[in-house]
């Protein structure tokens, strides 16, 4: 719903929730790769930098897979 919002309105408190809600799962994985914990939340926020134009470019059905 949260995707659907931030897509009709462009309202970045959409994204903020989806960052509050995904932010340590994709530390998470970051971790895995990275091995670093600097590098690790700079990675996140890298990609959650990208998310706002991302929802608009593509269809995404399921937030927390496609995150991954």
């Amino acid at each position: 719903q949260l995707v659907t919002d931030y897509k009709m309105s462009g309202d970045l408190v959409c994204v903020e929730i989806l960052f509050n809600r995904y932010c340590h799962l994709v530390f998470a994985v970051a971790m895995k790769y990275l091995h670093n914990s600097d590098e690790s939340k700079d990675a996140v926020l890298e990609i959650f930098g990208k998310v706002p134009a991302d929802l608009r470019q593509y269809e995404i059905k399921d937030f927390s897979h496609w995150i991954y």
